[in-house]
């Protein structure tokens, strides 16, 4: 009972000091307070009233040399210096020059403020006798105005278990124009000072969630700040990105610190993500991609791979002379690429040059060599199907793909045991849900159990992809079918796919020769009829 009665006398204690430290922020307490001190002492007017109200909380009012009061070093920096740009500040400005600081500033002393903070002496300049707990604007309002003096009550009690940066902190959170990163900087000084995020959004009356997501804007780079800050992309996607490549020395709120997060290669993937979502990428997707590209510039470096840009060294066409390995030329050097969406490493014969690439060819010349063409335009589409995977087309394209492939019996071939096998491997290499399992029995198992529609759409896209591509690549067909020129379309809008001189030749024949001279200037359609 003793301890309760203790607690709650410290926490009326706690109140009774806040609300007397609450009627320098300017709110609606300050209009209460100000009216009562005109009340006080009518003949010596409002000063006199102050002084009274004041020294009758064991404060002191005093009309402070401007020059002798210095910014809170944990106020945010904007909040202490005019701003032109800004009506309120005008405003502010205009009525300081006609009628003075109407409103005192709450100050402690030097020496109160530096026996609670030490650490931030140096921070004060020589000259300073005051240090502002509420006011910062209207002392800066003050200096512009070009003000002797402030008026301002002193009260040291303000530092007492770290008042000073709550009376602020509520203050500043309760403003407008106080941004996102700021915000930050405050939670930031609480964690610094032993509290959790559980803590602090407790004490301040805020989600959790929306002090981790204020917390990760510190761990981005200034590129991406500045991106932010212009709107380039959101603040709560910077917040993500921040989360899975942070960026800059640890900081002791972080749960999940990575080793190489305080590296000039960490910042410039901060960079590179940054603009991927900037084009519309998903964080997750932006993530991913550049630590592949990372991971594969390392690869290459160990090999001794040159990396290139495969269009400007092959043409157009540079994706049928892809290759698995350096294992498929051995002998022979090999350069590499980029792959633009997923980020891997794509490996390519270096002795191969544009001149040497072959024209579609016709008659018996064209019958001689078909095996060949096949494999390689296979093994072009493969190396984007897990693209294509990870794109899958809107619902209402989807359905009539999924109905079309079941109508035509292609549907099978994703069912079959070759197909679950190449589902799950696009899948892997895709980054979908099924990298979680270690082989395609235990995600055909996933899958059947699979009871929400997105990771059902996802399972049938995959298999509806493996169908088209064996259904493509089989060797008995001799002629391309609409499906798979809707395969290749498909392949072409969502995965940046260049047809081979030999897949062309199949669409010219599939399509009546509608696009047999030289391949198709636009998109292929990927409806017969209804569209």
């Amino acid at each position: 009972m003793a301890t309760g009665n203790v607690t709650a006398a410290k926490r009326a204690g706690a109140r009774k000091t806040a609300n007397k430290l609450a009627r320098f922020a300017g709110g609606p307490e300050t209009s209460e307070f100000l009216a009562a001190a005109q009340d006080i002492d009518l003949a010596g007017g409002i000063t006199a009233g102050l002084a009274s109200l004041a020294a009758a909380d064991g404060q002191r009012f005093i009309n402070a040399p401007t020059e002798a009061i210095a910014p809170h070093p944990y106020n945010a920096p904007t909040r202490s210096v005019p701003q032109p740009d800004n009506p309120r500040w005008i405003e502010l400005v205009g009525s300081v020059r006609a009628a003075g600081v109407q409103v005192p500033i709450l100050v402690v002393s030097r020496a109160a403020f530096v026996r609670a903070r030490p650490e931030l002496e140096p921070s004060l300049e020589p000259a300073t006798r005051y240090v502002i707990i509420y006011g910062h604007r209207r002392r800066a309002a003050a200096l512009e105005a070009g003000l002797a003096t402030v008026p301002a009550v002193i009260d040291d009690s303000a530092m007492v278990d770290g008042g000073d940066l709550d009376a602020m902190t509520i203050e500043n959170l309760g403003r407008e124009d106080l941004t996102e990163f700021e915000q930050a900087e405050v939670f930031a000084r609480y964690s610094e000072a032993g509290f959790s995020q559980r803590d602090i959004a407790g004490k301040l009356g805020v989600n959790q969630s929306t002090v981790s997501r204020r917390l990760n804007l510190l761990l981005l780079c200034p590129e991406v700040r500045a991106a932010v800050e212009s709107g380039k992309i959101k603040h709560t996607e910077a917040a993500e990105l921040a989360g899975k490549l942070p960026y800059g020395p640890r900081r002791p709120w972080q749960q999940d610190v990575q080793d190489e997060q305080d590296s000039d290669s960490r910042r410039a993937d901060q960079v590179a993500a940054c603009d991927l979502v900037a084009t519309g990428a998903t964080l997750k997707r932006a993530a991913e991609r550049v630590l592949a590209e990372r991971r594969a510039r390392q690869r290459a470096a160990s090999e001794g791979v040159e990396i290139i840009n495969p269009r400007e060294r092959f043409g157009a066409d540079y994706q049928q002379y892809a290759i698995e390995s350096p294992a498929m030329v051995a002998g022979q050097r090999v350069v590499g690429a980029i792959d633009e969406l997923q980020g891997g490493l794509v490996y390519y014969p270096a002795a191969v040059q544009p001149a040497q690439r072959e024209a579609p060819q016709t008659g018996a010349a064209r019958d001689g060599a078909p095996a060949r063409q096949r494999t390689a335009a296979s093994r072009a589409r493969l190396l984007v199907c897990p693209r294509l995977v990870a794109s899958p087309p809107p619902r209402e394209k989807l359905l009539p793909l999924l109905a079309g492939q079941y109508a035509s019996g292609i549907a099978a071939l994703g069912g079959s045991q070759a197909g679950w096998k190449l589902a799950f491997d696009l899948s892997r290499s895709a980054g979908l849900s099924s990298a979680e399992y270690s082989d395609v029995g235990t995600f055909r198992a996933a899958a059947s159990a699979a009871v929400t529609l997105k990771c059902q759409l996802e399972v049938a896209w995959a298999c509806a992809v493996a169908a088209f591509e064996l259904h493509a690549a089989d060797k008995a067909r001799n002629r391309w079918d609409h499906l798979d020129v809707a395969y290749v379309q498909l392949l072409q809008d969502r995965a940046g796919y260049s047809p081979t001189p030999w897949e062309l030749e199949r669409i010219a024949a599939a399509t009546g020769g509608a696009n047999g001279n030289g391949g198709p200037s636009e998109p292929l359609s990927t409806c017969s009829d209804g569209e």
